[in-house]
């Protein structure tokens, strides 16, 4: 596990009084280079392929607004 990925575990196990901005801010410091790999079962790599392709984007471009929806709905603050 890298340092980042403990200091993600430690954070998210962090008692809830712990502000999302102050967790950002920390994570700030160790900074992103907005490439992951991401490990999916064959079934949902396939439907989510499929639902891609339906909207006419790539499966990258399809992930990343899956995320980014999903933050809207979770802290209300667009990305």
């Amino acid at each position: 596990m890298s340092k980042k990925e403990k200091l993600i575990a430690r954070l998210l196990a962090m008692s809830s009084d712990f502000h999302y901005d102050e967790m950002v801010k920390l994570l700030d410091y160790f900074g992103f280079k907005g490439s992951f790999n991401v490990r999916l079962s064959p079934k949902l790599h396939q439907r989510a392929a499929l639902l891609a392709m339906e909207d006419k984007m790539s499966l990258n471009n399809f992930v990343a607004e899956s995320i980014r929806e999903r933050i809207f709905r979770e802290t209300g603050n667009p990305i």
